[in-house]
């Protein structure tokens, strides 16, 4: 009887001692705050060694806009003193603009200027630009797709026909915000673009864009079909030089 109740009494002490088991509600918690932990760490020291080991990608380095660029069928006009300023401060600190360029062609009585602004980051939205740097959005605005080249804008203002695009990177010719994003993750996020975004050289969505807007005058107005043909035509090798040049540049 005694033993027994010695054993009764070194039971319940057992039972009284505390447990260090791991198992339990808690442990997937636990577990994933050490997953979220690990994650902020390592991204922090990524942040970091791109901060201090290598320098950051500037994207506000202008464009080298050429004083004149050939264009077939027309002759170049394009002079410094008869450049208009393409800036608009307001405009300007809003939508990223960087730099900008205007030329001038001339067919016969035929008129072309084109304004080229750089912008970045840009918001990839013509209609913006439009409304900021051009008073507004006209009524007669067209938006056209072009096979491998993308999106542009066609419409008549103040006795002009104006055709009117933004150029990216890669991705093609864009005209609205939505179709300036698609191109944007289509062609930036890509496994081979990782290494080079962690360490400095490039930034993880190329969000720059070239302006486009070319303006046809001395033509006679009630024919605007003719006046698209002709600006379409000669967007065609414009958008070519620039295309590859556009590119292979990267601040």
């Amino acid at each position: 009887m005694k033993l027994s109740s010695n054993l009764t009494t070194e039971s319940k002490d057992n039972d009284d001692q505390p447990s260090f088991s791991t198992s339990g509600p808690n442990q997937p918690w636990n577990l994933f705050r050490r997953v979220v932990l690990v994650t902020l760490l390592g991204s922090a020291a990524i942040a970091l060694t791109k901060v201090v080991f290598f320098p950051a990608v500037n994207p506000n380095v202008p464009v080298t806009f050429p004083d004149e660029i050939s264009l077939p069928e027309w002759q170049s006009e394009t002079s410094p003193a008869k450049e208009a300023s393409l800036s608009q401060p307001d405009a300007d600190k809003l939508l990223g603009f960087v730099n900008g360029k205007s030329y001038q062609y001339r067919q016969g009585e035929k008129v072309l200027t084109i304004k080229m602004r750089y912008f970045s980051p840009s918001i990839g939205d013509v209609k913006a630009y439009l409304t900021y740097y051009n008073q507004g959005i006209p009524d007669s605005l067209l938006i056209r797709e072009k096979q491998g080249m993308g999106y542009y804008g066609l419409f008549n203002k103040n006795q002009q026909t104006h055709l009117t695009t933004c150029l990216t990177p890669k991705g093609g010719n864009i005209f609205k915000r939505e179709q300036f994003l698609q191109v944007r993750y289509q062609s930036d996020i890509r496994p081979e673009r990782f290494l080079p975004w962690v360490i400095g050289k490039v930034p993880l969505l190329d969000n720059r864009c070239l302006w486009i807007d070319m303006s046809l005058s001395g033509t006679e107005q009630n024919s605007p079909s003719s006046d698209y043909l002709t600006l379409e035509k000669a967007w065609v090798s414009w958008n070519g030089y620039w295309r590859s040049r556009f590119e292979q540049f990267l601040p």
